[in-house]
């Protein structure tokens, strides 16, 4: 039986294969995790420059 062969053609493609899909599994995940934390820190930001100019709690007599 030719070892050789049945090695190069079916074993070493799969590994590659893998690898690849497991690289693009990787980086989505990434992506999705870099999203969620931009998500978060845009709605940190947003929340600091918000002032209501109508419920001015400052202390100040009307």
């Amino acid at each position: 039986m030719n070892y050789f062969g049945l090695f190069f053609s079916f074993m070493v493609p799969g590994i590659l294969i893998g690898w690849m899909c497991a690289y693009c599994f990787k980086e989505f995940a990434d992506k999705k995790h870099r999203r969620a934390v931009k998500r978060v820190e845009a709605g940190k930001r947003q929340k600091l420059f918000v002032y209501n100019l109508m419920d001015d709690d400052t202390g100040a007599a009307a």
